[in-house]
């Protein structure tokens, strides 16, 4: 037995929700005020722009419904805020977001990432406890609290983590419809299908455990019946809760199309090398392998459909997918049901010894993700290498500067000079939709420079497309050509230090003898790692081992150049 008596239960659950809860709001204010994640700003902008009146996002990448919600929450503060005197009027409330979004993003980071987060753990108990009872749902529950990649993700405000709250309710009623398999539960499974697809769309994928659910005994017209009453609900609740889809049906199968052109082969074991391995370590991957053998001798339907889940979907993120560890996120409460499954299984076949035995498997499993966890709160606790740069660049470079930036998002958050402002309301008049709030802003920070703010006049160096495909932060463009610099009156280059061998070389290379670098901001201990470890892992914090335990810091390596 792992646990004497019913009493404990309680009091372990809330320890692990607790633990969980503090993983993942632990260092949940990383950056802030600026944005140092590359897609939290699409959820947070699209949720304030609702506020004009117009609720198409004009953005299906992802679906809208994580932006709605986020909207209702925006809601929820200002009449709080109004309600106690913070702010006045809705302009109060905007003015707040462009000179300090701090409260925008952490309230969502907070409730759609570390709180969901946390609640998921406690799903995955509810779930397990219903089909295996409850000391292997503790496990379960346990392992998935501490799974490095949930933790890190959960820390950020983006559709990943509601997504995966999501897919273990639908698999709740999956496993219940292998053993009741009434037409109401299918109905119940298609509402969580579309709610699901409308989080994200790879969530559709739950249909994988529900069809193989249909298969076996059942007739035809059984499986037909089912199938088309869960696929019915599924378009139903998928249009209600993205109605654009069918309302601006054009511009939603063009981005669909042109987002499912950038995913693709990422090799077989990348992610179970990388991802898996990286998020869970090797002990916690292999109790969790073994649960899955374990899953087809003794043949167990609910152990299968878990099981088959997760080889269909790591087959599909393996040959259409992308190499960041998020990919496996759908798939993490899953993996932690099978380990949880295997430690039971071991442990009850240890005849002497029981109680160590059952600390060295669950410490065991543990201490990698638990780790990664720590060490990487430490980190995000810590001030940006993009926000040192920008201190010291705001310090020591005088206005009006010309600094040429090597990349869109790795760089410090500097303000353009008045003039470059300008330039930007003259494209957002002729850019349509959605353009009286993004002019509301430069207003403001035209308004900004007035009060003696460092600007200085900034150029994106860049080897393709023109400023109009680009967002507008990140223009006015420059090639990445010394000459090209040199006609702007271009006299800072500040570069990102991405990877050991940079394109075009013909810039890269004769860098020493261009410009001499007079500042390194690095967020590693050692001053001698000349470039990021591990160049994947760059939307967010750091993943690897590796990277966890050189940093101390989040941010990239940045160099600023003098020409």
């Amino acid at each position: 037995m792992m646990f004497k008596t019913r009493s404990t239960t309680p009091l372990l659950l809330a320890a692990i929700l607790l633990a969980a809860f503090l993983l993942r709001f632990w260092g949940i204010q990383f950056g802030l005020p600026f944005l140092y994640h590359a897609d939290e700003p699409i959820l947070v902008n699209h949720a304030l722009a609702y506020s004009s009146g117009d609720f198409n996002p004009h953005f299906f990448k992802i679906p809208p419904l994580v932006s709605y919600l986020l909207f209702f929450v925006y809601g929820i503060l200002f009449f709080v805020g109004k309600l106690i005197g913070t702010w006045q009027n809705p302009q109060d409330f905007e003015t707040l977001f462009y000179s300090d979004p701090s409260l925008f993003y952490f309230s969502g980071r907070l409730l759609f990432g570390a709180l969901l987060g946390t609640l998921s753990v406690g799903a995955l108990y509810r779930m397990m406890q219903y089909h295996w009872g409850k000391k292997k749902a503790l496990l379960g529950a346990l392992y998935f609290a501490v799974a490095f990649n949930h933790v890190k993700n959960s820390h950020y405000l983006y559709a990943d983590i509601p997504l995966g709250f999501v897919l273990i309710l639908a698999f709740h009623e999956i496993l219940k419809f292998e053993v009741y398999p009434q037409g109401i539960r299918s109905l119940k499974i298609g509402a969580l299908m579309g709610l699901a697809g409308a989080v994200k769309y790879n969530g559709i994928f739950i249909a994988f455990p529900y069809l193989l659910s249909l298969l076996g005994k059942r007739s035809f017209r059984q499986v037909f019946l089912h199938f088309f009453a869960a696929a019915f609900c599924a378009a139903v609740v998928f249009l209600l809760l993205n109605p654009f889809a069918l309302l601006d049906y054009g511009h939603f199968l063009r981005e669909i199309i042109q987002q499912s052109k950038s995913h693709g082969p990422v090799g077989l074991f990348h992610h179970f090398l990388y991802s898996l391995k990286g998020g869970l370590g090797s002990p916690l991957l292999c109790l969790s392998l073994l649960g899955l053998l374990k899953s087809f001798h003794p043949w167990d339907k609910k152990r299968v459909s878990v099981s088959f889940f997760i080889v269909a979907y790591y087959l599909l993120i393996s040959f259409k997918g992308q190499p960041y560890d998020r990919y496996v996120l759908p798939l993490l409460p899953f993996i932690c049901l099978l380990a949880a499954d295997a430690s039971e299984w071991i442990i009850e076949r240890i005849k002497w010894g029981k109680r160590f035995a059952i600390y060295f498997v669950i410490l065991g499993a543990i201490f990698y993700p638990l780790l990664s966890s720590v060490l990487y709160d430490q980190i995000m606790s810590q001030q940006d290498t993009r926000t040192l740069a920008k201190n010291w660049i705001e310090a020591n470079l005088s206005k009006e500067t010309v600094i040429a930036l090597d990349s869109d998002f790795f760089m410090p958050r500097l303000l353009p000079s008045e003039k470059q402002l300008e330039q930007k309301k003259l494209t957002i008049l002729e850019s349509g939709h959605h353009y009286e709030s993004k002019l509301r802003k430069l207003n403001y920070l035209l308004s900004q420079t007035r009060e003696g703010e460092s600007r200085f006049e900034l150029y994106f160096m860049t080897g393709e497309g023109p400023d109009s495909l680009r967002f507008l932060y990140a223009t006015p463009t420059v090639a990445y050509d010394w000459e090209a610099l040199k006609s702007k009156g271009i006299r800072y280059v500040l570069i990102a230090a991405l990877q050991k061998t940079r394109n075009p070389p013909s810039f890269f290379e004769p860098l020493s003898s261009h410009a001499k670098r007079i500042q390194t901001f690095s967020p590693y201990r050692n001053p001698e790692i000349e470039y990021a470890l591990d160049a994947i892992s760059m939307t967010g914090g750091p993943f690897t081992m590796d990277e966890l335990l050189s940093r101390q810091r989040p941010g990239p390596i940045l160099q600023l150049y003098e020409i």
